[in-house]
């Protein structure tokens, strides 16, 4: 459910009632626009990809064995929202 109170905020806030094992991990966003996303169940190795705006989970994605628990990301690149996990040994990232 959108918050109508944009006037005084400049970001929208929702609430949302995800199906998703705890705990939720919520990742940093990189820029206004950028999609949300949580890790979440055991060592955070699934992620849910959410619309910024509604709340609405966009993906779910099954995280590799190297990514780092709960390190997810959001951001904006070219104009377009994009979504990762870091991963280790090697140090790399995958975008979903």
């Amino acid at each position: 459910m959108a918050d109508r109170d944009l006037g005084r905020r400049r970001r929208p806030r929702f609430a949302v009632a995800l199906a998703l094992e705890p705990p939720w991990l919520l990742g940093p966003r990189g820029a206004l626009g950028a999609l949300v996303v949580a890790a979440y169940g055991p060592a955070g190795r699934a992620a849910a990809v959410l619309d910024p705006d509604t709340g609405a989970v966009r993906a779910r994605v099954t995280l590799p064995d190297r990514t780092v628990p709960g390190a997810v990301f959001a951001t904006m690149v070219d104009g377009a929202p994009v979504a990762g996990a870091v991963l280790r040994q090697p140090l790399g990232v995958v975008l979903f």
